[in-house]
């Protein structure tokens, strides 16, 4: 689809590269982002945030 659009296999190499670049790897690093926040702060917010009620 890409050759029959652009004449050039670089320009198809060019475009897909962007498409990669500006939509997937965003995506990747949101991601990554809830991953790493869910496994690094959530068991410290679920600490600070049950630590009262024990002591109430």
């Amino acid at each position: 689809m890409a050759r029959r659009l652009f004449p050039g296999q670089n320009m198809a190499f060019g475009l897909s590269l962007f498409l990669f670049t500006f939509m997937f790897l965003p995506t990747l690093v949101m991601l990554l982002a809830v991953v790493v926040f869910f496994a690094v702060y959530y068991p410290r917010l679920r600490k600070s945030t049950s630590t009262p009620r024990l002591d109430s």
